[in-house]
């Protein structure tokens, strides 16, 4: 397998009007899966294609292993042929009238390899994948599952260097999505590969990737590990796109109160002191809090927890938990509740530690860092 490094790269349309990749950067280690997730529209595929050679870019480089294999500056384009990578789509691009042995064999055939060294790649792969009992099949004989998987082999089966994904479970129904991802990752893994996958489904990439890169309108807006951009995310966007059910977000205004700096959210009101910052915020601030629904709870966890006063709209089972929507003085609260069934209409008091409310700056909507340490001190405010 190899690495993959994107330096600066850059593609328009439209004699530059429309800009689809907005000089973007990183890099993707030899063996780790890598994720380039976004809204639709956001560059993510036109990268990936970049990659694979299926688009020449205005500008950038890019580099497969130690081999240059794009450079506008350079003038360096090595074909897709001659890269060696493997493409799985979304739609599964199976040869109709083959066998899924037929199938999988056809990329080694092309190649000129000898016919048991084929076989043996293909049984190989087959078993890897559990569908050697449907070699001989045809793919209208097979599941959408069953066809993924076939199509995931036909690129596993050519042992290239890397892996390039768009959207491969996007056809397939709940069930399968889950078990196939299993799947890829336990594959991945098992074959120390180096992935990169295109995806607008942040479950996919939170549960996938060794990586994500999470961009929007070209640009990253950032890159990490999966549990780095739901802890740490640098800005309002990563936060409301990372997540499920999505952070509660509520504007705020930073105020000199009895001594202290207090944030005054309306619903709610708690000193800047107890948010735990990295920084001071100064008078007549405005920001926004952030607060995801696993922080919200039904009991405190400790004495300086903030407690908001809340009326139930609705609650939304999920068999072992449930997700609870409730508003209070009309903000409307998403959580995560284990508690008691509760009615619509029904009082709850929630409890939120506030050390792990994530605070952004207004207008910019950057992401302000918390401090290792901080002290505690807040206020509820009861709703309506």
């Amino acid at each position: 397998m190899a690495s993959v490094t994107v330096r600066n790269l850059f593609v328009s349309y439209h004699r530059g009007r429309t800009v689809a990749v907005d000089h973007v950067s990183f890099s993707v280690g030899d063996g780790e899966f890598c994720v380039l997730l976004g809204p639709s529209g956001c560059g993510k595929t036109t990268i990936l294609q970049c990659i694979a050679g299926l688009i020449r870019p205005g500008a950038g480089e890019i580099v497969i292993g130690d081999k240059v294999v794009t450079s506008a500056e350079k003038n360096i384009f090595v074909r897709p042929q001659d890269r060696n990578i493997a493409m799985v789509f979304q739609e599964y691009a199976l040869y109709p009238n083959l066998t899924v042995r037929e199938n999988l064999a056809f990329p080694l055939e092309c190649q000129g390899l000898p016919r048991k060294e084929i076989e043996t790649r293909v049984q190989s792969v087959a078993e890897m994948l559990g569908i050697t009992e449907l070699l001989n099949r045809r793919p209208a004989q097979l599941s959408g599952g069953q066809r993924q998987r076939v199509a995931l082999g036909r690129a596993l089966v050519r042992q290239p260097t890397v892996f390039l994904l768009d959207e491969p479970l996007g056809n397939l129904d709940a069930q399968l999505r889950v078990q196939v991802r299993y799947e890829l990752k336990r594959i991945q893994r098992q074959l120390h590969a180096t992935m990169i996958y295109v995806t607008h489904d942040q479950t996919e990439a939170l549960t996938l990737a060794d990586q994500i890169v999470l961009l929007k309108n070209g640009k990253i807006e950032q890159k990490g590990s999966p549990q780095e951009l739901y802890e740490k995310p640098s800005n309002l966007f990563v936060a409301s796109f990372i997540g499920s059910p999505p952070m509660n977000l509520v504007e705020g205004n930073v105020m000199p109160q009895e001594g202290a700096m207090w944030v005054d959210a309306g619903v709610f009101k708690v000193r800047v002191e107890a948010l735990q910052l990295g920084k001071s915020l100064a008078p007549n601030t405005k920001v926004m809090l952030g607060i995801r629904p696993a922080d919200i709870s039904g009991r405190p966890s400790s004495p300086t927890d903030l407690r908001i006063s809340a009326t139930v709209d609705l609650l939304e089972p999920m068999g072992d938990s449930a997700v609870l929507h409730a508003l209070s003085a009309g903000f409307k609260i998403t959580a995560k509740w284990e508690g008691s069934l509760l009615r619509p209409g029904e009082a709850v008091t929630l409890f939120v530690n506030p050390s792990k409310i994530h605070v952004f700056t207004l207008p910019d909507g950057g992401n302000v860092p918390k401090a290792l340490a901080g002290a505690a001190g807040l206020e509820g405010r009861a709703s309506l």
